[in-house]
């Protein structure tokens, strides 16, 4: 974990050449095998933590930042859009390596030029255009370069009350607080070039109501005295399908009472 930029600089220095790096920013949707990581692990939350406001639309924010607070604060510039970055559970510097999105936002769509680090410790700027970006993927004009910092640029405007109202839409549809690994699925290609169109291809369920109902699937309300209701429905899904096979249900077996077998179900 470096202290500042200019240490990490040194540390990337010092490494043999070769050595694997991985980068970590909040640790959130990260599982770890048992036999840990081959290589060293740099983590930016504190050594890139700037955030600042540049000219009457750009915004600069290094890689540590949190998602949510560059969304907080852009909300109290009155810049947007912005709002997404709140349902992007990471910092920016794995946003931009992935091109993370929420909301029907996408953080390529704001940035305007980036500066990166490489294995030996240089430092470049880079234009926005020298990289190229689809959903959730980017492609780097050189290897071994990660994301330092990001120029974003905001030409609408962004509210606290908006920010808010994705979050409890966030809450509402999906399994907030659970033990989970993340998003584990990725929209089809179709999907994704309706949605930049701004329409959606015949034949596929709205987007919020499939969302919904995986979340109702993975996460059914535990009411007191309520049965979870996707254990219900697999078992009434086994039923019919043994029904199907013209298969009954297995005859009981005998069982004891006070250590003796009754008789009766022999």
């Amino acid at each position: 974990m470096p202290q500042d930029r200019d240490d990490l600089v040194a540390f990337l220095r010092a490494l043999p050449a070769g050595t694997p790096i991985l980068w970590v920013g909040l640790g959130s949707n990260l599982l770890v095998r048992d036999g840990g990581i081959r290589g060293v692990v740099i983590q930016t939350q504190d050594a890139l933590s700037q955030l600042e406001r540049r000219g009457e639309r750009e915004v600069y924010a290094e890689a540590g930042v949190p998602c949510a607070r560059l969304a907080r604060q852009c909300a109290k510039w009155n810049l947007g859009p912005a709002e997404f970055f709140t349902g992007i559970p990471g910092t920016l510097g794995g946003a931009l390596a992935m091109n993370a999105g929420a909301f029907g936002g996408e953080t390529w769509r704001q940035v305007t030029r980036v500066e990166t680090i490489d294995a030996a410790g240089g430092i470049r700027t880079r234009d926005a255009s020298e990289y190229r970006s689809s959903y959730r993927h980017i492609e780097q004009p050189a290897p071994q370069e990660w994301f330092l910092a990001a120029t974003l640029r905001f030409e609408g405007e962004s509210s606290a009350e908006a920010t808010r109202e994705l979050l409890e839409k966030r809450r509402q549809t999906q399994p907030i607080g659970e033990w989970s690994c993340g998003s584990v699925f990725t929209n089809p290609p179709a999907i994704t070039r309706a949605a930049d169109r701004g329409d959606r291809p015949q034949g596929f369920p709205d987007r919020r109501r499939r969302r919904l109902d995986q979340a109702r699937q993975f996460h059914p309300q535990r009411r007191r005295g309520e049965r979870p209701r996707h254990r219900v429905a697999d078992r009434t899904r086994a039923a019919r399908s043994r029904a199907r096979a013209g298969r009954h249900a297995p005859a009981r077996m005998p069982h004891r009472r006070r250590g003796r077998i009754d008789e009766s179900h022999t």
